[in-house]
């Protein structure tokens, strides 16, 4: 760990051969789900590499990834947690609806006027034949 925090790209290596079969099976005795194991690995990497400088040199190293990797699972659960209420499942959704009969436009009640209504007069839905607009 000292020699990843020296950016030293064999350490990272290293790193990640020896640790990922352990996140691996700690995140799917918690999950039992294979993609979301996935996704909660890709986090807890980047955690891990932001997280490199906070590494005390001479502590155990397996400790403090183990908790960056349940801070991840603990973060992930509650904002599952905080959009599962919000969502919902489409499979009660029509995907493909029917078109209606006539579109809105077609079955307008009051036909267009051909010309702009006059300004003057208080009937301004229709031309004015008083004026001479």
């Amino acid at each position: 760990m000292s020699r990843y925090q020296q950016a030293d790209p064999a350490a990272a290596d290293e790193l990640v051969a020896r640790l990922h079969p352990i996140l691996t099976r700690f995140y799917y005795a918690l999950t039992g789900n294979a993609r979301l194991v996935e996704d909660l690995l890709q986090e807890c990497w980047l955690r891990i590499h932001r997280a490199r400088h906070t590494y005390r040199p001479g502590d155990p190293v397996l400790p403090w990834v183990l908790a960056i990797a349940r801070h991840t699972r603990v973060d992930q659960y509650r904002r599952w947690q905080r959009t599962s209420g919000r969502e919902s499942s489409i499979d009660g959704i029509d995907r493909h609806p029917q078109a209606d009969p006539a579109p809105p436009w077609k079955t307008a009640s009051k036909p267009i006027p051909s010309s702009p209504p006059c300004n003057l007069c208080p009937k301004l839905s229709a031309r004015c034949s008083s004026c001479s607009r």
